[in-house]
């Protein structure tokens, strides 16, 4: 019943030029700027944390390879604002375990 009804009122405030606004999710502005990362987000990253767990903590944005190395290489993240700002991350390789955070970097590359 509250489906019918709420298809109803939005089907009359279409009609009527009456604009709908709902919430905007709070990845909205990464919608807008395609696949990039918060400021706050980064600084919720610590050495010793898995690879998995960043992904996850950047909604599955994985960024791009960006240097590496004997044991360890560094990935590259797009900052969403302001823009020109990068997070680099390294992380150490080690056989037959995860992957996990050495150092990180918030840079401004413009």
């Amino acid at each position: 019943m509250r489906r019918i009804a709420a298809a109803a009122a939005v089907a009359v405030m279409s009609v009527s030029g009456v604009a709908v606004v709902t919430g905007a999710p709070a990845s909205a502005d990464r919608d807008q700027y395609g696949k990039c990362i918060h400021r706050s987000d980064f600084n919720r990253i610590h050495r010793g944390m898995t690879k998995h767990r960043v992904t996850r903590i950047f909604d599955g944005y994985r960024g791009w390879f960006a240097d590496g190395a004997a044991g360890g290489y560094t990935r590259a993240y797009r900052g969403c604002l302001p823009k020109g700002h990068v997070g680099y991350v390294t992380y150490r390789g080690r056989l037959h375990k995860p992957d996990t955070v050495l150092e990180k970097r918030w840079v401004n590359d413009d």
